[in-house]
């Protein structure tokens, strides 16, 4: 047994040996490819590569193990030799491909290099491979006498070795079977037409509560969701194309008990693998983790407060409409819902019945519209609402009426019953829009409505975008007119109707702007308002107004300055705090100063309200500006403690013309009398007016027929000292 194993180590290292010349032959022609393909490209050093590196190192080792030649040692280093100047030569040739000036010939050198060594070195090798083949032969054979006689002890000997065998596999598979069934992962196994074939009966029972007899023989798109057949035959066609394995990708199918799973499913080809023959299909529960996965996409794409969509789920939504619109499909509206005196509900009730107020607008929204349609919170109480109809106008007609019917019925919120109302602009998609330019023009139209005094509906018109751009454009002028000295203040004189003599100043702002000219008040304080300049615009005018008071006083001791002030400067923490600064710092009493207010400040109770009493509380006078025009109740003018209130101009105007508007001012008077308040008639431009105003018991009067708005006069400069 010794000698057969003796013989047999000998015959393997002859193999091994034949082995090692073909492993060298095969890997010099990889040196000679690379040296090519240096050539070809132009490769400045051999020695950088990683792959010719590693050549280098095995061809060295290879060419130590080559077997002597008949012609003894000594010709076996000669080939040995022969195979390190090899290297060595294509190392420097390669090496000189990269150096100016030697390219050309760098590139004659590497090529004889190569031509020159091929013959030599395949002779070499021929010559050694054969004497390993022959020596190989010559051990096979010895080895081949030696075994005959261990073929009979050898023979019983692998009948027991068959049998432990056998026993051995039966026992790995039986192991391997009941892992297997353990797994919490099904196995199907599929023929070329992907019907079933053989399945893990354990696995299919706990997941799926099948009887895994069933499935055998049936097409596996059988069991599927209709929604997920087409794909899976899809990517079972791509499988049975391409062996080995396939991205996974997710199927839905019903349990047993009418629930959905969801499985992903990984394919493997190994219809050539005779043990299988088949597609194996392994299947893994990922219910659980698809659930998280679509509350995590309803939390991305919804409100939390009132669950709807959200901006980013309609702004996909509108651009995926917009897409169809191209195709002439469908055409497509955007209704835009803005709450009117949303803040105001916040600041009375607080936060939690604002959240209640949107969750219940967003329910009447969402019963209103089609399936079809998206109802959206924007954000804050904006909402809005996606159409796509054959005619797009109509249906946002209609949806805005019934948005506004839904919205009629008063709201129960803390035990109070609330009226919404809300201001409602229409856009139509139109060719060349972007889903931004859709959304603005929605907006534009809501605000407008706005600017309507809110509980309305505006469609959108092209002028408006015109519109809306110059306000963008008042808006950032005026961001840096007052720095650049581009507003000044005015003052138009107010008079004591019974001897004509000046009372006070209204102070009026004016902008000169540089290009435009003179842009009239009516234009730019509703931009200022909106954009929250008139905080620092208006403090500015307050400040002047009073610095100017020294100058008056040189002209009319004792006058009063008037400033109108609005209700977004009363709602600024530092407004009243500004004028006592300016008061103190000016060294006016605060009774010469007039705080002129609209109607309409005077119906907030909040903020507003408390500034109101703190600006009264520094003895600041209020007066009622353009009395008539706002909210018109005369239960403000008895709960408010004010000094003056002014006749608007329009009911002034008609005066001699209109015999109902000379009653109505004579009845303001007289009311205005009966409070204890001061009447000042505003625009008064003709005799007529003044008499009548006079007689009818007005006190003071201001308009053309007075004086026009102009700024103070300068002050004259000092006359020259005389000569001596």
């Amino acid at each position: 047994m010794l000698t057969i194993l003796g013989l047999s180590r000998e015959a393997h290292r002859r193999v091994d040996e034949r082995s090692a010349v073909q492993r060298l032959r095969a890997d010099l022609v990889s040196v000679q490819s690379v040296g090519w393909h240096g050539l070809a490209e132009g490769a400045s050093d051999f020695t950088i590569s990683s792959e010719a590196k590693t050549l280098d190192a095995r061809i060295r080792r290879e060419a130590q193990a080559l077997p002597d030649p008949p012609g003894g040692k000594a010709e076996g280093e000669r080939t040995v030799r022969l195979i390190d100047e090899l290297l060595r030569g294509v190392r420097a040739e390669m090496a000189d491909l990269g150096k100016t000036g030697r390219t050309a010939k760098a590139r004659q050198d590497l090529t004889t290099t190569l031509l020159g060594s091929s013959d030599l070195l395949a002779a070499a090798l021929d010559t050694a491979e054969h004497h390993a083949s022959a020596q190989a032969s010559s051990a096979n054979t010895r080895l081949l006498r030696g075994s005959l006689a261990a073929i009979g002890i050898a023979a019983g000997m692998l009948g027991l070795l068959v049998i432990v065998a056998v026993r051995v596999r039966r026992r790995t598979e039986e192991r391997f079977r009941a892992l297997v069934e353990q797994s919490s992962e099904i196995l199907l196994v599929l023929d070329a037409d992907c019907r079933v074939t053989d399945v893990t009966e354990a696995a299919v029972r706990r997941t799926l509560g099948w009887d895994p007899a069933a499935l055998r023989g049936r097409a596996v798109d059988e069991l599927l969701e209709e929604d997920d057949r087409a794909r899976t035959r899809a990517a079972l066609q791509r499988l049975r194309q391409d062996a080995g394995p396939r991205p996974a990708f997710e199927i839905a199918v019903r349990h047993a008990d009418g629930g959905l799973v969801h499985l992903e499913a990984i394919g493997n080809n190994l219809l050539d693998t005779p043990t299988v023959g088949g597609l194996v299909l392994t299947l893994r529960d990922v219910t659980e983790r698809r659930v998280v996965e679509d509350e995590l996409r309803h939390q991305a794409f919804h409100d939390a407060l009132t669950g709807l969509p959200n901006r980013a789920l309609f702004d996909d939504r509108l651009t995926q409409a917009l897409r169809r619109t191209h195709r002439g499909e469908t055409q497509v509206a955007v209704v835009l819902v803005d709450l009117d005196d949303f803040k105001a509900v916040n600041d009375s009730l607080g936060h939690a019945a604002g959240d209640a107020l949107l969750v219940e607008c967003a329910r009447r929204f969402a019963a209103i519209v089609r399936g079809v349609d998206t109802a959206a919170r924007l954000g804050g109480d904006e909402f809005a609402v996606l159409l796509e109809a054959e005619d797009a106008d109509a249906a946002a007609a209609d949806v805005a009426d019934r948005l506004r019917e839904a919205l009629s019925e008063p709201v129960v919120l803390e035990g109070r019953s609330l009226h919404i109302e809300a201001s409602i602009g229409v856009a139509r998609a139109r060719p060349g829009l972007s889903p931004l330019d859709v959304v603005r023009n929605a907006d534009i139209a809501m605000y407008a409505a706005k600017g309507l005094g809110g509980d309305d509906l505006v469609v959108f018109r092209p002028e408006m975008l015109n519109a809306a751009r110059e306000r963008l454009d008042l808006r950032e002028g005026l961001r840096h007119a007052l720095e650049r000295g581009e507003l000044e203040v005015h003052y138009q004189p107010v008079v004591r109707l019974e001897d004509r003599a000046v009372f006070g100043v209204e102070a009026l702002l004016r902008w000169n702007h540089p290009i435009h000219g003179s842009i009239a008040p009516a234009r730019f304080i509703p931009v200022a308002e909106e954009s929250g300049l008139i905080v620092s615009i208006g403090a500015w005018v307050v400040d002047r107004a009073c610095r100017d008071l020294a100058a008056l006083d040189r002209i009319t001791p004792g006058v009063r300055v008037g400033v109108n002030i609005s209700a977004v400067q009363l709602r600024d923490p530092g407004f009243v705090a500004s004028v006592r600064d300016t008061l103190a710092a000016t060294g006016v009493p605060a009774g010469r100063l007039v705080a002129e207010l609209t109607e309409s400040v005077f119906a907030d109770d909040g903020e507003v309200g408390e500034a109101l009493a703190d600006l009264r509380a520094l003895g600041v006078a209020l007066s009622v500006d353009d009395f008539g025009t706002g909210y018109s109740s005369l239960d403000y003018l008895r709960r408010l403690d004010v000094d003056s209130v002014k006749i608007d101009r329009s009911f002034v105007a008609g005066i001699g013309e209109e015999p109902r508007d000379a009653a109505l001012v004579r009845s303001i008077i007289q009311l205005g009398h009966a409070l204890g308040l001061t009447m000042v008639a505003e625009g008064v431009e003709d005799v007529g007016q003044e008499h009548f105003l006079r007689d009818a018991g007005c006190e003071l009067a201001q308009g053309w027929l007075f004086g026009r708005p102009a700024p103070l006069l300068p002050e004259p400069a000092p006359e020259p000292a005389a000569v001596a």
